[in-house]
């Protein structure tokens, strides 16, 4: 079945957005039902939270992060680093 199909009942909208630029090599994403993406810059090695309309602010460095997830009780953890 084509994506077209029923991305349409899932989703507001089918169209792409950048929400931000500047980065080098982004990994992630993770939404946060807070209403905000968490994201890993890893040639920065950044975790960063970017909130539709706002700009991305830095949560944290990293050593090698590559990714992101959530937990049980954590609201995200950055993999690797």
């Amino acid at each position: 079945m084509p994506a077209n199909s029923y991305l349409r009942d899932v989703l507001e909208t089918t169209e792409a957005e950048r929400l931000a630029t500047g980065f080098i090599f982004t990994e992630g994403p993770l939404w946060h039902p807070g209403g905000y993406w968490y994201f890993v810059d890893i040639r920065q090695n950044k975790l960063f939270r970017l909130t539709p309309g706002k700009e991305p602010e830095v949560v944290r460095n990293t050593i090698g992060g590559n990714g992101t997830t959530s937990t049980c009780r954590a609201a995200w953890s950055c993999v690797g680093g």
